[in-house]
């Protein structure tokens, strides 16, 4: 009965993910509830080997594109996923999100190797991957930084041994 009532939660999430929006302008849109979608769609690989903090209060929203968001959150988070895959312990995926100075301030941190920092300044170019031995495409941070751009806000990514952070910045006039 637990499997079926959890099947029945990620179909449901697939199919507001994958919905053709009958309004594809920008509205308030619930940060917790659209991140949580996403995380539930991923929520096997992640019950396998990822503890999950979301750190987001309830009434934080932005002004955007539900089925956007729900590509940006979805192409950082499988790649924490992917990039924790070879670890010998269980990964880390922290999510946080604040109010700060007239924005929202989003963080998706996991504790996956190291990005060079050679290599940082390319990996939101469109078909740059790192991971052609196990299918990139290179279009998963392409695409988040499309939908950055769609949504007037910045990313920016600090990578160190055991900890990589992209930090999503809203601003909340447009």
């Amino acid at each position: 009965l637990s499997s079926s009532e959890r099947a029945t939660k990620v179909v449901q999430d697939m199919r507001s993910f994958i919905k053709n929006p009958q309004n594809p302008n920008k509205s308030p849109v619930n940060l917790k509830d659209n991140i949580s979608t996403v995380l539930n769609i991923f929520n096997y690989e992640l019950k396998r080997n990822v503890d999950v903090q979301l750190n987001v209060p309830n009434d934080l929203t932005i002004i955007g594109v539900d089925i956007k968001l729900f590509q940006l959150w979805s192409n950082l988070i499988k790649n924490a996923i992917e990039s924790m895959d070879e670890r010998k312990d269980r990964g880390e995926l922290i999510i946080t999100a604040k109010e700060k100075n007239n924005s929202i301030q989003v963080n998706v941190q996991n504790n996956g190797p190291e990005i060079p920092i050679e290599i940082q300044k390319s990996i939101f170019d469109k078909f740059f991957t790192t991971k052609s031995e196990r299918n990139g495409s290179g279009l998963g941070l392409s695409i988040v930084k499309n939908v950055i751009e769609d949504h007037n806000a910045t990313i920016s990514v600090s990578s160190i041994p055991g900890s990589t952070v992209f930090k999503i910045t809203f601003k909340q006039t447009e």
